[in-house]
């Protein structure tokens, strides 16, 4: 959105005139009107007020220092043609914005200049694509003292398309065949929200160096948690993902994150170079910053912290890329990835991450390689041997719209790895004209066939650059992602809606297979900003084939991930200028692993105590949850059958409760679940969580180690109880059974619904929550009592929210040191879980 606004002497009189000013949206003079080639114009005013507002979005949220105010004019088109507009203000120094939607909510013309005249164009107005709906947004205007003065006036013509805009052809469907299934989801981190998670599976591939130490049951999950406070995080899981546990330096224990020396919090990456082992994580330092931290065994610690890497000032979305352990660049530094980040409308910077004396850092990059980015997408570097693309670099990116023909479209840049830091390195062709919701995602498979996935209008496509075709082939004198297939259709034809479109390939021996997920509603057909409050979303992912080459649509096998809603209402994709629903952010992620299971790390702010704060605002940011495929194609091309554990209980290893996070930690009975169960009968809701040792005798003793091992922290970070805890989500809301141990008072019993007496604070901003306890609720009386080795909890099931036959979602036991709950009231000092169980759902019983 445009940092404008009302001089102060404008401000000072529009506030005396704001007196019974109406603040929403009401219809122009005349309310509707029609072009075509029988009557090529018309015309229209809008009401004289004095208002301010931030987008076509907020026309009924006051976010500024005035009442907001749009105009909406419905506009339709009796034959196909371009349609100019044009709103000019009756005064110049008033300023409106401008913006044209189709029937189906995406936005097709806007013009948002400084002052009161804007002009927009549409080059194909349809009329299938009407009514539009014209809407004039008064982003800073005083009312006239003249009576009877319109506030604008909007004029809208009709006139022959240019040659070729109206060519089009419906889209191409891929061809659905097969389901997905998924088992039961793992809460990242039961303790941290967070939003637009992305991950890493570790697995086996080709040429890995013997050094490497990849593990294949080992998955990295990172998100921003705060840009106030400086804090991004990212998790790690070492049981194939049914258990995560935050990656912690306590020397920084109050911001909670693996390493110290940089700030973040912006917006966060990892990646792991499957053929070193080396672990890369990115962290934006707000807007201004792209910090940069590496790990040489596997997370435990960060000694590579690169709190500045940016060239420029003002630079925005940093990604990474792993590439392999053969690529070497000017000066013999060995390469483990690369680090990219765009100035917006300016370009983007490619920075290789070399090794240098046993630090892994960014090199050096003057100037930007790739021109005119308007925000920029998931790179990837082509490490398969096999390719004729091998050490290929691709960044996708969406030009910067105003500055050339194809505003808005995406476009694909490559180059030699190699010889990337040269801008005369680099190419640039299109993908697609379409202007995209979100973040657009790549993807190269193990034949150098590279993909491409976005969505536009609420619709998910994806293109393929084959290197069997020769414009894209480097040993036939191609340019890799030169040559694009026609888009196709991925999402299932029931999700009216999809946005987060990601993608992920390269699995060995399976060329011409992806995987893909995407958040999809089945209510709302159109962009995802324009959902109505009900709409309920969902987290699907498919495996898409091409078993008859790439000039034949895929065979798209999906399924859906998430087992309950995720969210609802709608979904913003404007980025920072959202003044909608921007609560889960701006994407998800995938991954696989050595047996071509899919693991699919996505959000879930669908709960109606916690998170919900009701129609036309935004709600608390979510949950991460970790979901493996169970059944249907894998990513090898297979058919996959893992079998689930079935019933309510689920054993857990020993021996994983460790404290510190590292290798290097100590196990602590007490704290080692051993099995963790949860069941309802006759009314009651029990949970057992079996432990290495009970005794209270063992509680006090880990308690002390624990603070033992934590000596090195920053205070606050000592714990002064243990708890115990089995949480567990019903289809609307989240709950909890918990045990306490407080040295020299036994143990303690109680449960609740997680709400607002839940929430943690951030410190640096006291309105935003940001974490989660698991804390006290009257009504809910929980008795319980340790027989042995086995924690026994119980209450009433109708309490708990679960009547017969209700379904119980993720239940999962944890065991957790930190501070008095009555201490617990900001993120920088929680409760820390030291184990936790694999996740399962069940039923009530009948």
């Amino acid at each position: 959105m445009r940092a404008r606004g009302l001089s102060p002497a404008l401000l000072a009189a529009a506030l005396v005139l704001t007196t019974a000013i109406p603040s929403a949206s009401i219809a122009s003079t005349p309310t509707n009107g029609s072009v075509g080639a029988g009557a090529p114009s018309t015309t229209w005013s809008g009401p004289d007020v004095t208002a301010q507002t931030a987008g076509p979005e907020s026309c009924s949220e006051q976010t500024e220092q005035l009442p907001p105010f749009c105009d909406d004019f419905t506009l339709a088109v009796t034959n196909a043609g371009q349609l100019d507009v044009s709103v000019t203000g009756t005064v110049p120094a008033n300023d409106f914005d401008l913006y044209i939607y189709d029937n189906a909510g995406a936005l097709v013309g806007s013009s948002a200049a400084a002052g009161g005249l804007e002009l927009a164009t549409v080059p194909c107005a349809a009329p299938a694509a009407g009514p539009y709906l014209v809407r004039s947004v008064y982003f800073t205007t005083v009312a006239s003292p003249l009576a009877g003065d319109p506030g604008y006036s909007g004029d809208a013509s009709w006139s022959a398309a240019a040659a070729g805009a109206c060519d089009s052809t419906p889209d191409v469907q891929a061809v659905f065949s097969g389901t997905l299934t998924f088992g039961a989801a793992s809460v990242v981190s039961a303790h941290f929200l967070g939003a637009e998670p992305q991950t890493t599976l570790e697995r086996s591939v080709p040429g890995r160096a013997a050094t490497a130490g990849i593990n294949p049951q080992r998955i990295f999950v990172d998100w921003p948690l705060s840009s106030r406070s400086a804090i991004g995080q990212i998790s790690r899981s070492l049981d194939g993902g049914d258990s995560f546990r935050l990656l912690l330096d306590l020397a920084c224990a109050p911001r909670s994150r693996a390493n110290c020396a940089t700030g973040g919090g912006g917006d966060t990456e990892d990646e792991v170079n499957l053929h070193t082992g080396t672990v890369l994580f990115s962290d934006q330092e707000v807007a201004a910053n792209e910090a940069a931290a590496a790990s040489l065994d596997h997370g435990d610690t960060w000694t590579s912290e690169n709190p500045v890497s940016s060239q420029a000032a003002g630079t925005d979305r940093q990604w990474l890329a792993a590439v392999d352990d053969e690529l070497v660049v000017t000066g013999g530094i060995p390469v483990e990835g690369f680090l990219t980040y765009h100035v917006p409308c300016a370009g983007q910077y490619v920075h290789a991450m070399g090794r240098v004396v046993g630090q892994v850092q960014p090199l050096p990059q003057p100037t930007m390689q790739i021109a005119n980015v308007g925000q920029s997408g998931q790179p990837r570097t082509d490490t398969s041997q096999a390719s004729p693309a091998y050490h290929w670099i691709y960044q996708p990116f969406n030009t910067c719209i105003g500055l050339e023909e194809d505003a808005g479209s995406i476009r694909m840049a490559t180059a030699f790895a190699p010889d990337y830091a040269s801008p005369l390195s680099w190419k640039t062709h299109l993908v697609t004209t379409d202007n995209p919701d979100i973040f657009s995602w790549s993807a190269i498979d193990s034949a150098g066939n590279a993909y491409l996935v976005w969505s536009t209008a609420g619709v998910m496509y994806i293109s393929v650059a084959p290197m069997s075709d020769a414009a894209n082939n480097p040993a036939q004198q191609g340019w890799p992602g030169s040559h694009w297939t026609p888009k196709v259709r991925v999402q299932l034809p029931s999700v009216g809606s999809a946005v987060f479109p990601e993608i992920i390939a390269g699995a060995p021996g399976a060329p011409g297979t992806v995987g893909i997920t995407y958040d999809g509603t089945t209510d709302w057909a159109g962009a995802p900003d324009l959902a109505p409050d009900d709409a309920l979303w969902q987290t699907y992912a498919a495996v898409v084939r091409y078993p008859n080459g790439f000039g034949a649509p895929p065979v798209v096998s999906t399924g859906q991930v998430s087992h309950r809603p995720v969210h609802k209402g709608s979904v913003c994709t404007s980025g920072t200028t959202c003044t909608g629903d921007r609560s889960l952010l701006d994407m998800t992620d995938l991954g696989f692993d050595d047996s071509g299971r899919l693991g699919v790390v996505f959000t879930d702010n669908y709960s109606q105590s916690f998170h919900e704060a009701g129609p036309g605002v935004a709600d608390e940011s979510p949950f991460v949850h970790f979901a493996k495929q169970a059944t249907g194609t894998s990513m090898l091309g297979s058919a996959l059958k893992v079998k689930q554990a079935s019933g309510s209980c689920r054993v857990d290893p020993t021996g994983d409760a460790t404290w510190q996070n590292k290798a290097s930690g100590a196990n602590l009975p007490a704290l080692d679940i051993l099995q963790a169960c949860l069941t309802v009968s006759r009314g009651q809701l029990t949970a057992q969580l079996t432990l290495s040792n009970a005794s209270a005798e063992a509680m006090a003793r880990d308690l002390a180690a624990y603070n033992t091992r934590s000596q090195t922290c920053l205070e606050p970070c000592s714990a002064h109880r243990l708890q115990y805890v089995m949480r567990f989500l019903t289809d609307s809301d989240i709950y909890h059974l918990s045990a306490e141990f407080v040295p020299g008072s036994g143990l303690r019993f109680f449960g609740g619904r997680l709400d607002g007496n839940d929430k943690l604070i951030n410190p640096a901003n006291p309105t935003d929550a940001i974490a989660a306890g698991y804390h006290t609720d009257a009504g809910f009386a929980v008795t319980g009592e340790v027989k042995g080795k086995t924690l026994t909890l119980r209450g009433s099931a109708s309490a708990f929210g679960l009547a017969t036959g209700a379904k119980i979602y993720s239940a999962t036991g944890f065991t957790m040191a930190g501070p008095l709950e009555t201490e617990e009231v900001t993120a920088a000092y929680t409760m820390r879980t030291v184990d936790g169980s694999p996740p399962f759902d069940s039923a009530a019983a009948k």
